[in-house]
């Protein structure tokens, strides 16, 4: 039997994005990096047999989540359908308590998770996350401060990064001139993909 999932575009923060989800929740997030031929064959691969359809009325609470963090950290929890291992599942819990413009290590992530010695299997459940942005595995970096790794591109990882921290900066009423996160500087040469509706 086919799988449901419901799918929209979105346009948050300057990104173009879809979501997908199954009735159960959130079951991924393409990024404007991404195909979505790409992203719908990881859903086959996790569900079977897919049915897609089109509805923005079934995206509206993942869409205002999105909306909620381009304005500032998003509040609340939301369902998802992720899929992914008992130790995957773990990972993405553990990198939604990464607070908003913030960071941190790949080391910090494994050793908070009392996995000190998996940072390489920690490294690759992050890679694997399919909902970023809302469970943020944009703020893991690597132990020297650079960023690596991002599905997305590190050009996207960065806009991410610098979005968060230039929010923080006006709400902090800091000088928005460091671009800063924590005590790490991030710039993003990233071009949005689309304009919000005004």
């Amino acid at each position: 039997m086919s799988k449901t999932i419901y799918w929209d575009t979105a346009c948050v923060a300057g990104l173009t994005v879809r979501l997908y989800a199954t009735e159960q929740g959130l079951a991924a997030l393409k990024l404007p990096t991404e195909s979505a031929s790409q992203t719908e064959t990881r859903l086959s691969r996790r569900f079977g047999a897919v049915t897609l359809v089109r509805d923005d009325r079934a995206l509206e609470l993942y869409r205002s989540a999105l909306e909620q963090y381009a304005q500032g950290p998003f509040v609340g929890s939301l369902p998802f359908d992720a899929g992914g291992t008992p130790f995957q599942q773990l990972v993405w819990e553990a990198l939604q308590t990464i607070p908003y413009g913030t960071t941190e290590t790949y080391a910090n992530v494994a050793r908070a998770m009392g996995r000190a010695h998996s940072v390489r299997a920690v490294a690759a459940a992050i890679a694997a996350n399919p909902v970023p942005i809302l469970v943020p595995c944009h703020r893991v970096i690597g132990s020297n401060g650079t960023l690596t790794g991002y599905r997305g591109g590190l050009s996207l990882k960065s806009y991410l990064l610098r979005l968060e921290a230039d929010d923080l900066d006006r709400r902090l009423d800091r000088s928005r001139a460091t671009g800063h996160v924590g005590s790490t500087l991030f710039t993003s040469d990233w071009a949005p993909t689309c304009r919000e509706r005004t």
